[in-house]
């Protein structure tokens, strides 16, 4: 059993690469793969496994926490960090699973000075989640109980007491940032709309190119309009989950929205030419970059020709800008 562990968590171990590609796409799949990977250790500690597999389980928890935070502030940074750590600690609550004997380990006390650890190291990623929102929050009481816990552990005391007001100060305070970050998930969700919206466009257009029922196509356009009138984070997240499903339905791949955006930039290209805003020279240019992107297309290097086509499309519109002025 706990060599099926193993072999999920690797499984999980190998998916570390691609997690931030994953997590641009749906960033869900972070919390999905973190808690499964959660419940799969927690399943096999039972009252005999040792103090560090239970801290390990705990701290991976955290971060389970922390991550789903994450997400619900778009802070797909964050989320990876927290992604990371969490998978870390379970992998490595695994490891001293599979490695513990068959006589059940007797039953000891947990360190404090390891959960006081462990808790300080909650508290500064929280410090640092308040900074990176900037939320203000008064961690001061907290600091003051960790100075009398560090004061105890110095003169030999017992420290019991004190973890407990830590934890529920620590509690305290996070709710604090989820009430106080909602306006900040807010701005940052409709951030993230407004990626997927343009991100439409593109599918549309692709649609268009590639010649598909108007009934896909009217599918889409309506998405974009449920997309554009959503205002909560969760309403966005739904609503663009609705896109990537639609997306997978109809076939559409990033080739075929990389090439719908090749021949839309070539089009807007002569037409700012033929209309005098650009010239000759900045034609060619232009048309120059387009070429590398078919070539990058041809060759499966869809991240190099989706970063060329956003420079181009990025003069387009300073060419368009300036003859608007």
């Amino acid at each position: 059993m706990k060599a099926a562990i193993l072999i999920a968590l690797a499984v999980s171990g190998a998916a570390l690469a691609g997690a931030e590609a994953l997590a641009q796409d749906d960033p869900e799949i972070l919390l999905e793969l973190a808690s499964r990977a959660q419940a799969q250790v927690a399943g096999q500690v039972s009252e005999g496994s040792g103090d560090e597999v239970k801290q390990l389980l705990e701290e991976g928890s955290a971060y389970v926490d922390m991550l789903g935070e994450a997400l619900g502030s778009y802070d797909l940074a964050s989320a990876q960090e927290h992604f990371l750590a969490a998978m870390g600690a379970f992998k490595a609550a695994s490891e001293r699973l599979s490695s513990e004997s068959g006589i059940p380990a007797e039953p000891g006390q947990r360190d404090p000075e390891s959960d006081l650890a462990r808790l300080s190291a909650h508290a500064e990623n929280l410090k640092r989640i308040a900074a990176k929102h900037q939320v203000v929050v008064d961690f001061g009481l907290l600091d003051i109980l960790f100075g009398d816990a560090l004061q105890k552990v110095g003169s030999g005391d017992d420290i019991t007491e004190v973890l407990v007001q830590i934890k529920s100060e620590i509690t305290l305070i996070k709710e604090q940032l989820r009430d106080q970050t909602l306006e900040y998930q807010s701005e940052r969700a409709l951030e993230y709309a407004q990626k997927w919206l343009d991100r439409i466009e593109r599918l549309i257009d692709a649609a268009s190119n590639r010649g598909m029922p108007d009934e896909v196509i009217i599918q889409l356009e309506d998405a974009r309009e449920r997309l554009a009138s959503a205002t909560s984070p969760d309403q966005i997240r739904e609503e663009i989950r609705q896109v990537m499903s639609l997306k997978d339905e109809i076939g559409l791949t990033k080739y075929d929205i990389i090439e719908s955006r090749i021949v839309g930039a070539d089009e807007a290209a002569l037409e700012l030419f033929e209309d005098g805003t650009i010239g000759g020279v900045e034609l060619a240019d232009m048309q120059d970059m387009l070429d590398q992107a078919r070539e990058h297309l041809g060759g499966g290097e869809f991240d190099e020709a989706w970063e060329l086509l956003d420079s181009l499309e990025a003069q387009l519109g300073g060419a368009r800008d300036s003859a608007d002025q």
